[in-house]
């Protein structure tokens, strides 16, 4: 064989390994004890030395020009599982809301920025009451988009998946980068809902506590990986904000 062809399959070889390694960059923030309450943050509060607020995923730590696959594993509240225990089926569902940080969380599926959740419009509640089912195809899903959120009225169901659209991140990174007072990101607003971890498919994701060396009120890490292997070398890395 040639040299140039040995040299040619090398080159593709490094770059198909370049490939994967950025395909599995991914941070995983944990949440334990955030002390919410309904129909607000998912986070737990923080302080910056001048203001108590809510936490937030930080939009100064997104990768620009790229999807961002969100993995929510979460718990239901008690009052959710008395909910699902009740015979009555208009109050029986839990929400996960993804939305701006800043702009009075603003709905980022009302803003279309969300992919891979079935669009309010193309399902029907599901005749057992669980479950949400697809008109093109039949089939019986565990949550589906609203309007403004993403709903799921199944009990046995603890993880939701969703993208954001490059368009999305953008958008959010943007608007933390505009000056130095400015922020936004992702926030998460629940009913229902107690999140203990979400995955995030770009590396050296952080929450606002930690980017901004804050002191959150609960329990928050982030680990950064890539390929496996713990990452050192962005913002993120194997950071933990735990309270005093």
């Amino acid at each position: 064989m040639k040299i140039s062809k040995i040299l040619a399959g090398i080159s593709a070889m490094a770059v198909a390994a370049t490939m994967a390694l950025s395909a599995s960059a991914a941070t995983t923030l944990s949440i334990s004890n955030p002390d919410v309450g309904e129909w607000s943050s998912a986070f737990p509060k923080w302080t910056d030395g001048t203001q108590q607020m809510d936490d937030y995923i930080d939009g100064k730590t997104f990768t620009k020009g790229q999807p961002l696959e969100v993995k929510v594993t979460y718990e239901y509240t008690q009052d959710a599982k008395d909910a699902f225990a009740d015979d009555d089926e208009n109050n029986n569902y839990a929400i996960l809301k993804p939305c701006h940080a800043a702009q009075g969380w603003t709905s980022l599926v009302q803003e279309g920025f969300i992919e891979g959740v079935q669009a309010s419009g193309t399902w029907d509640y599901a005749e057992s009451g669980v479950g949400y089912t697809i008109k093109d195809t039949g089939e019986t899903v565990p949550y589906v988009a609203q309007s403004s959120d993403i709903v799921t009225n199944d009990p046995n169901n603890n993880v939701i998946t969703f993208t954001i659209s490059a368009a999305g991140v953008d958008a959010m990174a943007d608007a933390a980068n505009a000056s130095a007072e400015a922020y936004d990101g992702i926030q998460i607003q629940v009913f229902g809902i107690d999140i203990k971890s979400i995955e995030l498919s770009q590396d050296g994701v952080q929450l606002a506590s930690q980017y901004a060396g804050g002191q959150s009120s609960g329990d928050v890490s982030a680990d950064s990986t890539a390929d496996g292997s713990t990452s050192t070398d962005k913002p993120g890395s194997t950071t933990t904000n735990k309270p005093s």
